[in-house]
């Protein structure tokens, strides 16, 4: 395949990626009904992890979020309406191997309502 097929496609797929973000951003804006919890989590080299997770019940969501000690930041974002779950990861590029910008990867996938907790209880977990 020529390069400047590759790098449309490249471009596409990214500009996707971009637009179903953003598209889970605006759809969790202006919820009333949402929970909030933060998990403060030990990996298994003994670092601290901050996990952020948020229910919105009113749109049957919930999202995961955290920061990685090597800079990498994770979206988890689950659609209960839609039975969709959507992962973003966002790497930072390696300076050593010549890379300064970084890579997002985004991968969409199914699921069945059983395989999560729901929003609903989500929502309700609180903070102690």
């Amino acid at each position: 395949m020529p390069l400047h097929s590759l790098l449309a496609l490249e471009n596409l797929r990214l500009c996707v990626c971009i637009f179903v973000y953003v598209w889970v951003i605006l759809l969790n804006c202006g919820q009333n009904s949402r929970g909030q919890l933060v998990v403060n989590a030990r990996n298994r080299g003994g670092e601290t992890i901050v996990e952020n997770i948020t229910a919105n019940t009113s749109a049957d969501t919930v999202t995961l979020e955290l920061l990685n000690s090597d800079g990498s930041y994770v979206t988890q974002f689950i659609d209960f309406k839609s039975e969709v779950q959507i992962i973003r990861i966002y790497v930072l590029g390696e300076q050593e191997l010549g890379q300064i910008q970084p890579q997002i990867f985004c991968f969409i996938t199914r699921f069945m309502r059983n395989d999560f907790i729901s929003s609903d209880a989500m929502s309700k977990l609180r903070q102690v």
